[in-house]
């Protein structure tokens, strides 16, 4: 308005006026330090745990390179040298076993083991066979009919041949013949007891049993001399008897005298 003063600013009139020299001022306010750096928590893997972004960022780093360059090649292990095919018989040890690779087991030994065997049966036969063909009691009889008596020990496998079967043998074919070396027997003996002709026309005295021997002898109990007189036994009988059953005349006797009573009508048989 007209009548109203005017008022006039200086441009710096709304600033403050400097302070008074010597007058102390406040100091300024310090800078903010820096944040520490982010790491990772607990629920990050085990190999980023507690580690920077830096350092996370530096080991995806080492395993893209990693992945990037040619791996090196594994190196090569020696093989083991293979194993030869298994040969004839052999048995896998964890394999189970049926009865039918038993029997063929057996079957195998068998047929391994049995010439073996047989040639040692043989052995053992023979060598038994001449034991016996040795024996004085037997020679005759295996040096006249040894094809008899191999006959019988023919129905016997060789692994069973003993003494005693072998025996055994040359007695059955010595009772099938036993007439005819009962007679040869008795007619060696006539012809020891016949007297020789002297150029001078006389005889010996013809051989005949000691009375010790003799079907007159005392050591015979006197009724079986009774009962050998009354079947009509002889001298003659008396021999063919002992040597059809290998025995001399001692031994004949000395039966009795252990007790042992010898049938007259076995002697008579003869």
């Amino acid at each position: 308005m007209p009548n109203e003063p005017s008022i006039t600013t200086s441009p710096t009139s709304g600033l403050s006026s400097p302070a008074p020299s010597g007058t102390p001022t406040s100091a300024p306010a310090a800078a903010p330090s820096p944040p520490s750096p982010w790491r990772a928590g607990p629920n990050a893997p085990a190999w980023a745990r507690d580690k920077t972004a830096d350092e996370i960022l530096g080991i995806a780093n080492q395993l893209v390179e990693g992945l990037g360059r040619p791996s090196a090649p594994a190196p090569v292990q020696p093989t083991a040298p293979t194993a030869p095919p298994p040969g004839p018989g052999y048995v896998d040890p964890t394999a189970y076993v049926t009865g039918q690779d038993l029997n063929n087991a057996v079957q195998a030994a068998a047929n391994q083991f049995t010439p073996a065997l047989q040639r040692l049966a043989d052995q053992n036969a023979a060598a038994t066979y001449r034991l016996v063909a040795s024996d004085p009691r037997f020679s005759e009889v295996f040096q006249r009919y040894p094809q008899e008596v191999v006959a019988y020990l023919g129905r016997i496998p060789k692994a069973e041949w003993t003494v005693d079967i072998v025996e055994g043998a040359g007695k059955l074919v010595r009772a099938d013949h036993i007439d005819e070396l009962a007679r040869e027997r008795a007619t060696q003996l006539v012809q020891t007891m016949e007297p020789t002709i002297r150029p001078t026309g006389g005889g010996a005295t013809p051989v005949s049993p000691t009375n010790d021997l003799s079907l007159k002898s005392d050591k015979l109990p006197s009724d079986w001399r009774e009962r050998a007189a009354k079947v009509g036994l002889d001298e003659r009988s008396l021999d063919e008897f002992c040597f059809a059953n290998n025995i001399s005349r001692e031994q004949f006797f000395a039966q009795f005298g252990k007790g042992l009573i010898v049938e007259v009508g076995k002697v008579g048989k003869q």
